[in-house]
């Protein structure tokens, strides 16, 4: 049976951060490319704009970002509410298992 936010997933790149903004340990759908591994302020992915195709596995901000916003390996203590489960929130660690997966959709290369 399928869960809810796996009949409306929509395409994203492989990265768990790109599309949200990060708001007191929950990361909010944006819509956009913001990405939530930077904090200080709304912000596009940095990797969007070098013309290089978005990637967790090569994020620069990916082993800080980790560090500083996942307690012990867990992946628990930041929740995510992408606009396919809202109003409903995920693991941080549940969601990076969907959008990194191989079958997950994906945005049509420009």
């Amino acid at each position: 049976m399928q869960t809810q936010i796996e009949a409306k997933r929509k395409p994203r790149p492989p990265c768990p951060c790109y599309g949200f903004g990060l708001h007191r340990n929950v990361m909010v759908d944006s819509r956009g490319n913001q990405c939530a591994a930077i904090t200080i302020a709304y912000a596009p992915c940095q990797m969007d704009p070098e013309g290089v195709r978005t990637d967790w596995e090569k994020c620069p901000l990916r082993q800080q970002w980790l560090s500083e916003h996942i307690v012990g390996g867990l992946r628990m203590k930041v929740v995510v509410a992408p606009l396919e489960q809202t109003p409903l929130t995920v693991s941080f660690r549940e969601w990076e298992e969907m959008v990194m997966a191989d079958d997950y959709p994906r945005p049509a290369r420009s």
